[in-house]
């Protein structure tokens, strides 16, 4: 049987792969970095509840291991956290912890979901347009990572790349089958590249011609 799991509410999700930085401040949460960091062992990020109390058992969050930790000198810390994989909360434990802790199942997608060729290799021609995009619109040199050639990987990949809602990416994280998730992106993205090139469009005119960021006028003046 798996260790217990050191569960943190938190609305944000951690999809499979994805790095996410995270302040550290309250006591219960400084004392489960301290108890992971000894055990070496990953806790779950996972939606709180509507009424701001623990998460109901059933729900699926993601595993993250802390990759870099920094603490600072009144005792918060600055951690670096790499999504591992994902789980379902079982139920909870008793424990003389200030953090919840549960039992938990791993989630993996089914193995009769696998998605069409075709399908993945219009996910990752979108998925690396939106990225280059994503680059030009904020200054920056991509560096992330190859994408990946397990299909399940790769489709956490791109959701991690798209500027989702937040029931969006809770719905894909909870998703078993690759092949829906795939769909569901392919659905999505499209619009989200159209949008983000055209402020990209924007911000790149605004440079040169040095006008800020109102577009061209269509009419006489």
């Amino acid at each position: 049987m798996a260790a217990p799991l050191a569960i943190f509410p938190l609305d944000v999700v951690l999809f499979p792969g994805a790095l996410l930085p995270l302040h550290i401040f309250e006591p219960r949460y400084r004392q489960l970095l301290a108890d992971c960091l000894e055990r070496q062992q990953p806790f779950g990020l996972i939606q709180p509840a509507p009424d701001g109390h623990r998460p109901v058992p059933g729900g699926v969050g993601g595993l993250a291991r802390v990759e870099h930790h920094e603490q600072l000198t009144d005792g918060r810390s600055h951690i670096l956290v790499q999504g591992t994989g994902r789980f379902r909360l079982d139920h909870y434990l008793d424990s003389d912890r200030l953090y919840p802790v549960a039992r938990f199942t791993g989630v993996v997608d089914r193995q009769d979901s696998a998605p069409s060729a075709a399908s993945l290799a219009e996910l990752r021609l979108i998925g690396e347009r939106y990225r280059q995009v994503a680059a030009a619109l904020h200054d920056i040199t991509t560096s992330s990572g190859p994408w990946s050639d397990d299909a399940e990987l790769l489709s956490f990949q791109v959701a991690a790349e798209l500027e989702l809602s937040g029931s969006t990416q809770w719905r894909l994280l909870a998703l078993d089958r690759t092949d829906a998730r795939v769909t569901q992106l392919l659905e999505i993205a499209p619009s989200l590249l159209d949008e983000l090139t055209l402020r990209a469009a924007i911000h790149v005119g605004a440079q040169s011609n040095g006008k800020g960021h109102r577009l061209p006028s269509s009419g006489p003046q």
